[in-house]
């Protein structure tokens, strides 16, 4: 079982993400905005945190970077809605500052838990 930080601002989905890693078995905390995100991890060590990108307060880009000057061990999975333009992708910035890999929403939720699990340590 692992601890695992969910940061996403829309509360169905943040509750759906921390069903489905629970139903796996997995300690999940929520957090509504990257600010409350990098309160936890002060208090708390995860292995994996899933970002959302778009957030108001403190957005996933913020996020991730504050995270990866503090908890390097963290492995971080960004998650986003937000549409692609020409070469911008936001899920490609966010891996280029750090995210180990990145999911497009709407997602499946096999989908979910297989890049949560290719990120926790293997024993």
């Amino acid at each position: 079982m692992a601890r695992i930080l969910v940061v996403e601002d829309d509360a169905e989905v943040r509750e759906m993400i921390k069903r489905v890693l629970s139903d796996a078995g997995h300690s999940v905390v929520e957090a509504c905005n990257g600010n409350e995100a990098l309160r936890f991890v002060s208090e708390q060590r995860f292995a994996v945190a899933i970002i959302d990108i778009l957030m108001p307060e403190c957005d996933g880009f913020e996020t991730i970077q504050a995270l990866k000057k503090t908890q390097s061990h963290l492995k971080i999975l960004a998650i986003s809605g937000a549409p692609s333009f020409r070469s911008y992708s936001p899920l490609d910035a966010a891996e280029t500052l750090g995210a180990h890999m990145s999911i497009a929403k709407p997602f499946d939720v096999t989908l979910l838990l297989k890049c949560t699990h290719q990120l926790l340590p293997q024993d």
